[in-house]
């Protein structure tokens, strides 16, 4: 009798395992991974250049309109020379990359398409005028030219050398606050104009491309 409830319980146990075997799994505490789209190359952000990336501050002096004026300026200028080291860190991989752009075009193209690393631009200001329309608001008429070296080989157009040597002329509008004197606008007079035309601020709307230039 007692071999027999030995047997029993034993054929009950591999029924039982044999039902739990037949049940649908449930969920998985573990993520499924879905095979992924890929996705365009050109909409994954490029990784940020580590190269040149400290960041550096200039000693402000906001105290009258033209000291404000230049701190600017140095603002500017030292925030131009940054973002060319970085963009030249980035087109170091561009040129590293284009090692098989002569196995499908010719010299003469490949020598178009070949990224160059870029030279900070650099600028003679000369300030003509200061004017201080009232406690608050104050005008400044800057000349202003490019000082750039000129590559050697390059060929200067008459326009271009025009726009060297006799510079552009430029209007600030600087207002005070509770830190000092700001620039708070921008205006230009270039040489084919009579009249000031504001450039700065504008509005600041998100790009629509349209052209094809960069694509062939």
């Amino acid at each position: 009798m007692k071999k027999i409830s030995i047997l029993l319980l034993t054929a009950l146990a591999l029924s039982a395992c044999d039902q739990k075997s037949n049940v649908p799994a449930g969920p998985s505490t573990a993520t499924a991974t879905a095979p992924a789209t890929a996705a365009p190359a050109s909409s994954a952000p490029a990784p940020a250049p580590t190269k040149a990336a400290e960041v550096e501050t200039v000693q402000l002096d906001m105290s009258t309109p033209d000291r404000a004026l230049k701190s600017y300026w140095q603002v500017r200028d030292q925030i131009r020379t940054k973002d060319t080291l970085l963009q030249n860190a980035r087109l170091q991989e561009s040129i590293d990359q284009q090692k098989q752009l002569p196995d499908v075009a010719t010299s003469a193209l490949t020598a178009n398409w070949k990224s160059k690393l870029w030279t900070p631009e650099t600028f003679t200001r000369d300030i003509m005028e200061v004017k201080l329309e009232s406690e608050s608001r104050a005008i400044i008429i800057v000349n202003m030219k490019n000082s750039t070296p000129i590559p050697a080989g390059a060929e200067i157009e008459k326009i271009e050398e025009n726009y060297r040597r006799n510079g552009e002329n430029y209007r600030y509008v600087l207002e005070k606050d509770q830190q000092g004197w700001k620039v708070a606008e921008i205006w230009e007079k270039p040489s084919y104009q009579k009249t000031w035309s504001k450039s700065y601020p504008k509005p600041n709307k998100p790009f629509v491309g349209a052209l094809t230039y960069t694509g062939i």
